[in-house]
């Protein structure tokens, strides 16, 4: 570490300096990354490898790595770490306070990523610092909000039997960000239906009795181009415990706007729309309808396909587990699992004349790559631990 890291710069650029250093609304990272260089490295043209240069320098730098090479920390935790064992970091502590402190450290990683080092004494250039980041995203698949004025929401697991008020699935424009209930109704019903399952349903099958509900306002009312013959723009008073219609001098009710407009299909039956009533843009969806998982099977098709036309060296890891929560134990333990670096899994299973199981699929995979690559591009890291788990648990972990 000392090897690596010197303490000659011992000072933190001024209180006012690193407030002005927060990612602005109107900032680019181009922007947001010369205000950074100017602030700390006294340069706002400065390279990566003489940014890298300066902050190895940096005592603060020192002390952030002697605290992460004690282990993995949130950030929160390297903060009062700092705040603890360094001495110039807790009297910015005493004079800015937590907000100052969280500037830093986002400045100072943002300041790493940029920097590099030459690989060697060669041309070519590699990180100052190896920065690892994790975006953990949680689907809203469940989510619900309850029938009222102010809004609050709840999970649809936690529900309770005896819940004495209405929960509804919600919808979201993508356009202009509108927001309201799921509902559906029959002309057969004397009330909207509260039936998550059913309404869920519905939503999916683009049923026409689909209602679009929304507390009436000027702002949710509908735009001109958005009503027609076959639209429904109407302002109902709703009870708030069972959803039926009610009259304006009732008591426990919402006033809400109910929109929706179908559409006929070719055979002449009407369906329900995904048009927003606000903007008139085919943009409505259900909030909750897995996206994240949608999107992460997309991402991993790409990378694991020809998609990605990067070198073998180049190439992004990607692991396949059948549990979420042995992902992060597999980012950070390569000891659970037998890692292949590979060029696409695509090809391998376009090569095949037969559908094979598992286990075939596995062995055959290995197989084809020791085949078509060299032996430097393909990586073995085999460990007595991560045989007898796999041959325990049945998983193949693949990286592409």
């Amino acid at each position: 570490m000392s090897e690596y890291v010197t303490e000659s710069i011992t000072t933190l650029p001024d209180i006012k300096l690193i407030k002005s250093c927060e990612f602005g609304a109107n900032d680019t990272v181009n922007s947001y990354m010369r205000r950074l260089c100017k602030v700390w490295l006294k340069n706002s043209n400065i390279s990566p490898v003489e940014a890298g240069t300066y902050l190895r320098s940096m005592s603060i730098i020192k002390s952030v790595l002697d605290i992460l090479s004690q282990g993995i920390l949130s950030l929160e935790g390297v903060q009062k770490k700092l705040i603890d064992q360094d001495v110039t970091f807790r009297r910015l502590y005493l004079d800015g306070g937590d907000k100052v402190c969280s500037i830093v450290l986002e400045n100072l990683l943002a300041l790493i990523t940029y920097s590099k080092r030459p690989l060697n004494n060669s041309e070519k250039l590699i990180p100052m610092l190896y920065l690892q980041v994790q975006l953990w995203q949680r689907e809203l698949s469940g989510i619900l909000r309850y029938f009222q004025k102010d809004p609050e929401f709840a999970w649809r697991h936690s529900l309770k039997k005896d819940e004495d008020r209405i929960a509804l699935p919600m919808y979201f424009c993508r356009e202009c960000g509108a927001s309201g209930w799921l509902s559906r109704r029959l002309a057969t019903d004397d009330s909207y239906c509260s039936d998550i399952s059913t309404i869920n349903k519905a939503f999916m099958d683009r049923e026409k009795k689909m209602v679009l509900l929304n507390i009436e306002s000027k702002n949710h009312e509908a735009v001109d181009e958005y009503v027609n013959e076959n639209a429904i723009n109407v302002t109902h008073h709703v009870s708030i415990k069972n959803l039926r219609e009610m009259s304006e001098s009732d008591s426990d009710t919402l006033r809400v706007r109910v929109c929706s407009r179908m559409t006929s299909t070719r055979n002449g039956n009407q369906r329900f729309t995904t048009v927003c009533p606000e903007c008139n843009s085919d943009a409505i969806c259900k909030i909750g309808g897995r996206t994240f998982t949608l999107s992460s099977v997309a991402i991993s098709q790409v990378l694991s396909s020809d998609f990605d036309h990067a070198e073998e060296k180049d190439r992004k890891i990607l692991v396949f587990t059948n549990s979420v929560q042995l992902i992060r134990q597999l980012s950070m333990k390569q000891e659970l699992s037998d890692f292949f670096s590979v060029k696409s899994m695509q090809q391998y299973i376009n090569s095949l004349d037969k559908p094979v199981n598992v286990a075939a699929l596995q062995e055959g995979f290995k197989i084809y790559w020791k085949e078509k690559l060299s032996e430097d591009n393909v990586q073995h890291h085999k460990r007595d631990k991560a045989k007898e788990w796999i041959s325990r648990k049945r998983r193949v972990n693949l990286c592409c």
